[in-house]
């Protein structure tokens, strides 16, 4: 018993301290005005945080709540049952004797293994062997797809944004570069743009600028990725 309430108080914990370092990461976007950091980052973190992890943590305080004694006395044979004497001869599962029909093979009256039911919401999506609760094979359904629509969001949004930010810029320029390599131009995003190289340099000998100007822009894409 101590050892499973250690395992899951160290769960909640954890997630607790996850939750809270994302929810600073929305309130330096909104002190410091970034709307790509706020928008494109801060929110679908915390949205897929909490379809996944905080779940986790909604199922561990349900799971320590009901009362398992009682649910899995209604689903044995025994003389308060409706099924009673029929019950004896063996041929019931525990769906079969359980009042609550929630689905599944426990029908929710048979305590659930909580790892084995979130690997499975996103292993077997729609199917829950153990349910806690009604519907709970549906909720998991739109939690799960709200998490993996977050991902392409957290990779690729920000980046993006910033990548046609920057093409718009380059094209108002006109092939002007800035004396200055790194400018801080942050405008309500917050991001350092690269516009090529000291006064005068993208124009190597040669006519270099036109040749590694893609490559330069390449190359500055790949950072804003990776940062």
């Amino acid at each position: 018993f101590f050892n499973s309430m250690k395992m899951k108080l160290s769960v909640i914990i954890g997630i607790i301290q996850m939750t809270v370092g994302i929810c600073l990461k929305g309130l330096n976007a909104l002190y410091f005005e970034e709307q790509l950091d706020f928008f494109f980052e801060f929110i679908p973190m915390l949205i897929f945080d909490m379809a996944f992890f905080g779940y986790m943590v909604v199922l561990i305080f349900m799971k320590w709540m009901i009362d398992w004694d009682a649910r899995m006395y209604s689903a044995t044979c025994n003389s308060d049952h409706d099924l009673y004497p029929k019950c004896l001869d063996g041929t019931y599962t525990t769906a079969d004797m359980c009042p609550l029909d929630y689905g599944g093979s426990g029908d929710g009256c048979q305590p659930p293994n909580l790892i084995t039911t979130l690997m499975n919401m996103a292993l077997m999506p729609g199917t829950v062997d153990e349910p806690l609760y009604p519907g709970q094979a549906g909720i998991q359904v739109v939690l799960l797809l709200l998490a993996v629509a977050c991902v392409p969001v957290i990779l690729l949004a920000k980046p993006l944004m910033i990548r046609s930010r920057m093409n718009a810029e380059h094209g108002n320029a006109n092939g002007s570069f800035s004396e200055n390599p790194l400018i801080d131009e942050k405008d309500g995003y917050g991001v350092v743009v690269d516009h090529g190289n000291q006064g005068g340099g993208g124009h190597g000998e040669g006519g270099g600028h036109g040749e590694g100007g893609g490559h330069e822009e390449e190359h500055d894409f790949s950072e804003i990725v990776i940062h």
